[in-house]
């Protein structure tokens, strides 16, 4: 369940960084 978790979350919040150094 975790690793599951963590395949998850950590793909979202690498885009998610991206998202916010293309917009900045």
């Amino acid at each position: 369940m975790r690793s599951y978790s963590e395949k998850v979350i950590l793909p979202t919040i690498k885009i998610f960084f991206t998202c916010l150094a293309i917009y900045r």
